[in-house]
């Protein structure tokens, strides 16, 4: 049987060249299965026109160091298909050193490495991937973790490792994820956002971490559930930020407010001292049920606090006055009498007057005076 008689039998890939030439002489059956060329076609020229434009190179220095009489235990290069595909070919290659260099065949086998190679690289890739996951989750600054089935941590990051107080050396895996929040929100945790999480994907709150010190962190925290293809439950991944500055900004924010909101009622119910027995309150804009209780409320404290003896209420800049607004100043005149104070009321416009007399209230033994520069003078005639 001649050589390729041989080959014809043999299902691997199998092949003789000439370096020099750089022709393939022999080929088994299997490249036709592999590559979808005939060995017609690929008999009829070069094998490096075969190869891939970017291991062409090293195909050519490989082939030279045969030609030299050295044998290659493993080169490997890609080599187009029929189809426009590549293959990726792994060769063990050799020479008969003795023979005369110009007369000298190169014998090789191969193997279609192609889905060893692929699975290689998914492989590669994919660690080269959960390896940047893992940087990017040690870089941070918030706490990022991963718990398993039966609740003790898996993974934690560098960041939450600080935020819980362990120290850079000490290893929190496998610590009971009961022991990272108070109890209150731990059962929420267990009997809500956990089970929230595996049913929908998501779950998320504001809650508390316990720090190792025993100090409680206000924290924002979203958990995932995480489940493998079938649908099995693998554990659950967590991202938790300290917001302990949000809400200490947040709590200044309500007493900033809180005190505008003082300051501004002061402004719209000021009580100015004119004397230390006189004081003027001058009302201005709109009046509501509200704002009534609340005039009458500075009055009365206004004159406990001071010991003033005559208030005047200036309604001059009042926009309207009804039924409710008369009533209003009419109490607040009888309860600051009760308390042993006189009320003179001032800057009734005719149109005011009108409404009052039309509403039939008796003002009762509240003084009158047209502008507030006369109630003041009557009131230090009389004091």
């Amino acid at each position: 049987m001649d050589t390729q008689g041989f080959l014809d039998t043999w299902k691997g890939l199998i092949a003789t060249a000439d370096p020099n030439t750089g022709m393939f002489l022999h080929l088994s059956k299997g490249w036709e299965r592999v590559l979808g060329w005939t060995r017609e076609e690929l008999l009829a020229k070069p094998y490096v026109e075969f190869v891939h434009p970017d291991d062409r190179a090293a195909t050519l220095e490989a082939t030279q160091t045969l030609a030299q009489g050295s044998d290659l235990t493993h080169f490997v290069n890609r080599y187009a298909c029929k189809d426009g595909s590549y293959k990726w070919i792994a060769w063990i290659s050799s020479v008969d050193p003795d023979t005369d260099p110009s007369a000298r065949l190169v014998y090789a086998s191969a193997h279609d490495i192609t889905e060893q190679y692929e699975a290689q690289r998914k492989l590669e890739e994919a660690l080269a991937e959960l390896k940047g996951l893992r940087d990017l989750m040690e870089a941070t600054t918030d706490l990022v973790g991963l718990a398993t089935p039966d609740k003790r941590v898996l993974y934690m990051n560098r960041a939450g490792r600080r935020m819980l107080g362990w120290g850079e050396g000490e290893d929190i895996a496998n610590a009971p994820v009961t022991n990272l929040h108070p109890p209150r929100y731990m059962r929420r945790l267990a009997e809500e956002g956990i089970p929230h999480a595996l049913e929908r994907g998501v779950w998320s709150s504001e809650g508390e971490l316990l720090r190792r010190d025993g100090t409680v962190l206000p924290i924002s925290q979203v958990v995932v559930g995480l489940r493998d293809a079938s649908g099995g439950v693998r554990g659950v991944g967590t991202i938790i930020r300290d917001i302990s500055g949000a809400k200490q900004l947040e709590a200044e924010l309500r007493e900033r407010t809180q005190r505008l909101s003082d300051a501004l009622q002061a402004m719209a119910t000021p009580f100015i001292p004119i004397t230390r027995e006189i004081v003027v309150m001058p009302l201005i804009g709109q009046m509501d049920g509200e704002r009534a209780e609340q005039i009458m409320q500075v009055a009365l404290d206004g004159v406990q606090s001071s010991g003033a003896r005559v208030v005047i209420l200036d309604i001059t800049g009042l926009t309207s006055v009804d039924t409710m607004v008369a009533g209003s100043l009419i109490r607040t005149a009888r309860a600051l009498r009760l308390i042993g104070a006189q009320t003179i009321l001032t800057g009734i416009q005719p149109a005011v007057a009108q409404t009052l007399v039309g509403l039939g209230l008796d003002l009762g033994d509240t003084t009158i005076h047209a502008t507030l520069q006369i109630a003041i003078a009557s009131a230090l005639a009389a004091s």
